[in-house]
């Protein structure tokens, strides 16, 4: 499935990388206590509750996916909840309500507190690529241009490393 963002495969606009960023699946230490620490995506299936991501474009739910060398493997999320934006899809992780899955920038800080505790490690998708979109235009607008430059180094710093 899809997710927004991404790779860009409309030729007519021009895509400036700004990064990649690195996946984590995490659940609190409560939450694993209780249901136990998964060692296998295919047990996520039974016994856990998956708050998944849903797209606000499409209204489906994106799947968690693993890859462990050519091994692919995509768990929906009918074990749970869904939510569609990202500040609660964390929120709801750390509430205890189930396993979470979403870029290690966003749950770095509840990780280094402890309020979160990374599982299937071993189990890692492909970064995920982010682009600056925008029309090609050879009288591009000063402002245009110093905000491309300024959101290409802003995100920099907050990516794993650059595409």
């Amino acid at each position: 499935m899809r997710r927004p963002g991404g790779n860009v495969d409309e030729l007519s606009l021009i895509a400036r990388p700004l990064g990649r960023a690195s996946w984590v699946t995490c659940a609190t230490p409560d939450y694993l206590k209780q249901h136990g620490r998964p060692t296998h995506p295919d047990q996520l299936k039974s016994g856990h509750r998956i708050v998944s991501y849903v797209s606000a474009r499409t209204g489906r739910v994106l799947p968690m996916c693993f890859q462990k060398g050519s091994e692919r493997i995509e768990i929906g999320g009918s074990q749970g909840m869904g939510v569609n934006e990202s500040n609660v899809h964390v929120a709801a992780g750390l509430a205890g309500l189930g396993v979470i899955q979403t870029f290690s920038f966003a749950a770095k800080d509840a990780i280094a507190r402890g309020e979160l505790l990374p599982v299937l490690l071993t189990w890692q998708p492909d970064p995920y690529p982010f682009f600056l979109v925008y029309p090609p235009d050879r009288h591009m607008s000063q402002r245009l241009r110093v905000f491309i430059e300024w959101a290409t180094e802003r995100f920099a710093h907050k990516f794993d490393r650059a595409t």
